[in-house]
């Protein structure tokens, strides 16, 4: 992986990309991004039996995916509970005062 003045340059599955950086400051750094699905698709590759990268790419795809998706519904399960929480706390605060 190399880095240019405006770009890098990253390795995924045994395929050079040049990237260009985010502009949001807060986005995690592209070669960290790219380690990581490089070893998604590594993983996938090593469970299944092809050849085919386009395969592999979209399995990896729905393996970050699903993820994702359980990451928000978590989330989600956290914040309802906090609201939850918060709203009995107010409720008890105005019943006080």
């Amino acid at each position: 992986m190399s880095t240019t003045k405006n770009s890098t340059t990253v390795t995924i599955f045994g395929t050079e990309y040049t990237l260009q950086p985010g502009t949001d400051p807060h986005s995690p750094d592209i070669k960290i991004l790219a380690k990581y699905v490089d070893a998604k698709m590594q993983s996938v590759s090593e469970r299944i039996n092809t050849v085919s990268s386009t395969k592999v790419a979209v399995l990896t795809a729905l393996e970050i995916a699903q993820e994702l998706f359980e990451l928000q519904r978590s989330t989600k399960k956290q914040s309802d509970y906090a609201n939850e929480r918060l709203a009995k706390l107010i409720k008890t605060i105005d019943e006080t005062i």
